[in-house]
């Protein structure tokens, strides 16, 4: 009877296990990969700052200018009603460190640039303690950033200096497609 059941109970675990990770992986964003936009449709975001997985211009850096890229928002899928977009470095030594979170910007921004966030934007407050866009700086090394902007099928409920946990909860089920764009940045160039 032993023998019996663990011929019968391990392969039905192991299937179920298999279904709970592929639903965790068709329903979040916890597990996309940078070609997301690729494999789902053509949402997309780029720069004409820097092209994906290149050094970003010392122009974003934290101590230069500290402007964010300017970014380039194609094909938003229907039904969107807000973007949303993070900046942030998984190469910390303390963990991935948020450089910038925003909310609510308008489905129809195409073009996002230092010198105009849509009004409607709601900015949350990054790892640096303020609410706005803080650039790189990383401490040594040459770090990753990793922008993500996600096309959501609803307004967020935030305040101005919403932290990140709270747009992950909020976002949650509301994430239409993501798209990410990579760039690099090292003090020592």
């Amino acid at each position: 009877m032993q023998e019996s059941y663990l011929r019968w109970s391990c392969p039905r675990s192991l299937i179920l296990l298999v279904y709970i990770l592929a639903y965790l992986v068709a329903e979040t964003h916890l597990f996309a990969s940078p070609s997301t936009n690729k494999t789902r449709g053509a949402f997309s975001i780029s720069s004409p700052d820097f092209e994906y997985g290149m050094r970003m211009p010392s122009h974003c850096a934290k101590d230069n200018e500290n402007k964010p890229p300017t970014l380039l928002i194609k094909d938003i899928p229907p039904g969107t009603r807000s973007l949303a977009i993070e900046m942030v470095d998984p190469d910390n030594p303390s963990g991935v460190w948020i450089h910038w979170i925003a909310a609510n910007i308008p489905a129809s921004v195409r073009v996002l640039s230092a010198d105009a966030l849509p009004d409607e934007t709601v900015i949350g407050i990054n790892d640096f303690g303020n609410s706005q866009y803080d650039g790189p700086s990383p401490p040594a090394g040459t770090h990753h950033y990793l922008i993500h902007i996600f096309a959501l099928n609803a307004i967020l409920d935030l305040k101005p200096g919403f932290n990140y946990r709270r747009l992950e909860n909020l976002m949650w089920g509301h994430i239409i497609e993501r798209s990410t764009l990579m760039g690099t940045y090292s003090k020592n160039l």
